[in-house]
C-alpha cells in the first residue's frame, strides 16, 4: 500500500474539522442526558418530545461517523465537510422545532455551526449554509404560526410552569408532565370549557385531596392570542385579603363605637354604682340598680371585644412547631384551670406539625376555646372539666387539625348553625363574640374554625391552620 504524505495544509484542513466534531459530540452527548435524566429547562422538546429525542440520536450518530470518516480521510474533505455542514443545520432546526420554535433558544447553536461552515467550506457554500439555516427557521416560524402548534397542541402543551404552580397541583417540581391534561385532568376540563366560552372571568377548581380551593383565571396572550397563561390562586389566601379589609372597615366602625358608645355607658355605670351607694333605696330599687350595673358590664364587654377585633393588624405569620407550642399551652392551662380539677389530655402527631400562621392571633383562638369549654363543656355528673388537644396532620394534606376537645353536653344541633355567628349567644352573661373572633381570626390565617360533635358526648372544635411546604420545612 502506498505510503500518503501528509502536507501542512492538509493537517491545517483536516484538524478543525475534527475538533469541531468533537464539539457537536459533546452538545449531542450533553443535550441527550440532560434532557433523559430531567435537568433540561422544561422548553426543551416539550412540543415534540419523539423529534427531540431521534434528532438528538440521528446527530450524536452522525458526530460518531464522522470521527471515523475524519480518521480515515474518506470520502474527500470537501464532501465531509458540506455534509457536516448540512446536518448540523437540519439538526439544530428540527431541536428549535421540537422545543416550539426561535423562543426556544436552541437555535442560537447555528452561530457555532454557521461558523465552522466559513472556516470549512469555501465562501459560496458557507454563504448557502448560511442562507439555508435562516430559511429553515423562518419556514419553521411559519408554519408553527398557521397551525397554532407553537402553543396549543391537540394535547395543550406545557411551556413554562413555575415551582408554586407544581406545589398547588401536587405534583414534585421539575416532573416531565409536558401536557396540561397529564397534570391534571380537571384544569383541562375548565381550560377546554374556556376556550368553548371565554367570557366567563374566572373558574374555580377544587382539591379535596389537598383540601385547597384553587381559583383559575385564563388569558390569552400574544396578538395571534394562541398563547395562554393560566394563573392559579389559592381561595384561602383571597379570602384572608378580603377578611382584612373587612376587618378594617370593622375597625372604623369601632373606633365609632368606642366614642359614641363607652362614654355615655361609663356615665351610665358610674350612676348606677352611686345610686347603689345610697342609703335610701329599698329592696325592690336596689334589684334594679343591681340590672343596670350587670347589663351594663355585659355592654362594656361587647364594646371590649368589638375594639379587641377591629385592633387586629394583619397577621404575622411565621412557622410555628404545634407540638412545642401546646405543650407550653397546655402547661399554662393546667395552671390557671387546675384549682377547678380540670384535667387535660393532649394527642400529637409524630408528623411535621409546623404551621404557618400568627402565634397571638392563635393563642387568642386557643384560649377563646378553652374558655368556653370552661363555661359549657363541663361533665353534668361532677362539673370536672376534661380537655384534649390534639393536632394532626393527614399524609399529603396542606393543613394541619388542631383539636380542642371536651366532655360536656355538647351543643344542641338546632344552636350549631349560628355558633360563630356575631353576638349569638344562649348565656345570659355572655357576649356572643368569643367564637365569632376566633372563627374571624383563624381565617385571616388563612384556615378555618369548625364545630365537630363527638358522638360519645361532648365537643370538638377544629382549628385548620396552613402547613408549612415540604421544601420549606426541610430546609
Amino acid at each position: 500500500m502506498p505510503k500518503i504524505e501528509r502536507t501542512g495544509e492538509e493537517r491545517q484542513s483536516w484538524q478543525p474539522l475534527r475538533l469541531f466534531n468533537l464539539y457537536r459530540l459533546f452538545v449531542a452527548a450533553l443535550f441527550l442526558a440532560l434532557w433523559r435524566f430531567g435537568l433540561a429547562p422544561q422548553s426543551l422538546g416539550h412540543l415534540s418530545p419523539g423529534l427531540f429525542f431521534i434528532t438528538l440520536l440521528v446527530y450524536l450518530g452522525l458526530g460518531l461517523i464522522a470521527l471515523v470518516t475524519a480518521r480515515l480521510r474518506w470520502p474527500s474533505f470537501q464532501l465531509q465537510a458540506n455534509l457536516l455542514a448540512t446536518g448540523d443545520v437540519l439538526a439544530v432546526t428540527l431541536l428549535a422545532h421540537s422545543s416550539g420554535g426561535v423562543t426556544s433558544g436552541v437555535e442560537v447553536l447555528l452561530i457555532p455551526a454557521i461558523g465552522a461552515a466559513g472556516l470549512l467550506l469555501s465562501e459560496l457554500s458557507a454563504l448557502f449554509a448560511a442562507a439555508a439555516a435562516s430559511l429553515l427557521l423562518l419556514f419553521d416560524q411559519i408554519y408553527l404560526h398557521l397551525s397554532g402548534l407553537q402553543e396549543q397542541t391537540a394535547y395543550t402543551q406545557i411551556r413554562l410552569i413555575n415551582d408554586a404552580a407544581w406545589q398547588l397541583m401536587g405534583h414534585v417540581s421539575g416532573a416531565h408532565l409536558d401536557a396540561l391534561e397529564r397534570l391534571s385532568p380537571a384544569l383541562f376540563t375548565l381550560f377546554r370549557q374556556w376556550q368553548s366560552n371565554p367570557d366567563a372571568l374566572h373558574r374555580t377548581l377544587a382539591l379535596p385531596g389537598q383540601g385547597l380551593e384553587l381559583r383559575i383565571r385564563f388569558t390569552p396572550l400574544g396578538l395571534d392570542r394562541q398563547a395562554t397563561l393560566i394563573m392559579l390562586e389559592d381561595q384561602a389566601e383571597l379570602a384572608a385579603q378580603v377578611q382584612s379589609a373587612k376587618l378594617a372597615s370593622l375597625g372604623r366602625l369601632a373606633a365609632s363605637i368606642a366614642h359614641e358608645i363607652r362614654n355615655p355607658l361609663s356615665a351610665i355605670s358610674h350612676a348606677a354604682q352611686l345610686l347603689r351607694e345610697s342609703p335610701s333605696l329599698n329592696a325592690q330599687d336596689t334589684r334594679l340598680v343591681e340590672i343596670i350595673r350587670t347589663q351594663g358590664a355585659r355592654m362594656d364587654a361587647i364594646v371590649d371585644d368589638v375594639l379587641r377585633l377591629s385592633r387586629k393588624d394583619p397577621p404575622r405569620t411565621r412557622p410555628l412547631d404545634l407540638k412545642i407550642w401546646l405543650q407550653t399551652q397546655a402547661s399554662e392551662v393546667r395552671t390557671r384551670l387546675g384549682e377547678d380539677g380540670a384535667e387535660l389530655r393532649l394527642h400529637l402527631d409524630d408528623t411535621n406539625l409546623v404551621a404557618i400562621c400568627d402565634e397571638g392571633h392563635l393563642a387568642q383562638i386557643f384560649w377563646s376555646l378553652c374558655e368556653n369549654a370552661s363555661r359549657y363543656g363541663r361533665r353534668k355528673s361532677d362539673g370536672r372539666l376534661l380537655l384534649t388537644f390534639a393536632a394532626h396532620r393527614p399524609p399529603g394534606a396542606q393543613q394541619i387539625r388542631m383539636d380542642v376537645i371536651d366532655q360536656g353536653s355538647g351543643v344542641p344541633p338546632e344552636v350549631i348553625a349560628h355558633l360563630f355567628e356575631p353576638f349569638f349567644t344562649t348565656s345570659a352573661s355572655g357576649t356572643g363574640l368569643g367564637l365569632y373572633i376566633a372563627s374571624e381570626l383563624c381565617a385571616l390565617n388563612g384556615g378555618h374554625l369548625e364545630y365537630i360533635p363527638v358522638p360519645s358526648g361532648g365537643s370538638c372544635f377544629r382549628c385548620f391552620l396552613p402547613a408549612v411546604r415540604r421544601s420549606a420545612a426541610s430546609a
